[in-house]
């Protein structure tokens, strides 16, 4: 994979903010690159366990369906990370890795592999919109 993506000129207008600025612009931006991640691969996810609604000891079941579970997670000041939360975290890897007669899916590497150059031009738009308005 062929990274195209000139930061120079990026990191200098950075540089000059606040240090609180910058880490707020690049945490904007880099939830925007995840944001557009997460839609694509949520579009791409198969949805066959769709209809399992049901009650479990006469209580509403916890929604288990991938497609819903894919979150958002902060990790550091500038960074962000694209998982499952809640319950479907327990079977998403056989989804993407395949096991015994699951075949692998493939579809965070897929998704990431043909739209990593959208996310990150997103990530540089947003982060630009951003040094506007608190440059």
């Amino acid at each position: 994979m062929q990274i195209k993506f000139d930061g120079k000129a990026l990191e200098k207008a950075l540089s000059k903010l606040e240090a609180k600025s910058e880490s707020k612009i690049a945490n904007t931006a880099s939830r925007a690159g995840a944001a557009m991640y997460r839609k694509e691969l949520k579009a791409d996810l198969p949805r066959d366990a769709e209809k399992r609604a049901g009650l479990v000891g006469g209580k509403p079941k916890k929604d288990v369906r991938l497609v819903n579970s894919l979150g958002i997670k902060r990790f550091s000041k500038t960074a962000v990370q694209v998982g499952v939360v809640g319950p479907a975290r327990h079977y998403a890897h056989l989804i993407e890795f395949g096991y015994r007669n699951i075949a692998p899916g493939g579809h965070w590497r897929k998704a990431f592999d043909t739209g990593f150059q959208r996310y990150l031009a997103e990530m540089g738009k947003r982060a630009w919109t951003e040094i506007k308005k608190h440059g």
